[in-house]
């Protein structure tokens, strides 16, 4: 099989199991969009670096493990990663603030640990719209950079292990529609800054 001008492949919920074979990139390297969520894929994700016209990359609700390959970051096109509900361990990658074209980034119900990998200060991600990492292991404080990403609309952290204040500087995301923090086993601090609570719909 030549694939190699095939645009979208969608194997969504076709009780797929086995693994992804690493050389789905090598055959086909047109792909936009690989969709093989709800699936009972197993092992690792690949790299796929050499799927370099990707854009959207859902693997939700299967049964991966291993960590998340830092390549994924560098497909320069990437807008889209789905990961929901795997069991997929180990820290996001600091290569993560690399992608400048991610807008959409869900990870949750996972066994993520380590931090959320954003600096003091940031220069990408600017077309982040959402942040999804719900029910992992994840430790560490709430970056203060990420208000700065002025087209955020979804952050949700719930019942993760975090820690700390609430960054004042959440209060700048004006398009902020969800902020989900809730959990037993987040440990945040101090009061809700007054410029969160002030964020309202212009719609009324």
């Amino acid at each position: 099989l030549n694939g190699i001008f095939v645009a979208e492949l969608n194997l969504q919920n076709s009780l797929l199991n086995g693994t992804i074979p690493s050389e789905v990139g090598k055959v086909l390297t047109n792909l936009k969009i690989l969709d093989l969520s709800y699936n009972n894929l197993t092992e690792s994700i690949p790299s796929l670096r050499d799927l370099t016209a990707l854009e959207i990359l859902n693997l939700s609700h299967n049964k991966l493990t291993g960590s998340i390959p830092k390549e994924l970051f560098s497909l320069s096109e990437l807008a889209v990663l789905q990961a929901n509900v795997n069991y997929l361990t180990g820290k996001i990658p600091d290569s993560f603030i690399n992608a400048p074209k991610l807008k959409n980034l869900g990870l949750s119900e996972n066994d993520l640990t380590g931090s959320i990998p954003i600096p003091m200060t940031l220069a990408s991600l600017s077309e982040l719209v959402s942040m999804k990492l719900m029910g992992n292991k994840i430790t560490g404080t709430i970056p203060a950079a990420l208000g700065s990403l002025t087209k955020l609309e979804k952050l949700e952290f719930s019942n993760n292990k975090m820690r700390g204040e609430i960054p004042n500087s959440l209060g700048k995301l004006i398009v902020l529609a969800e902020l989900k923090l809730e959990g037993e086993e987040n440990m945040f601090t101090g009061k809700v800054p007054d410029a969160i609570c002030d964020l309202t719909d212009d719609s009324g």
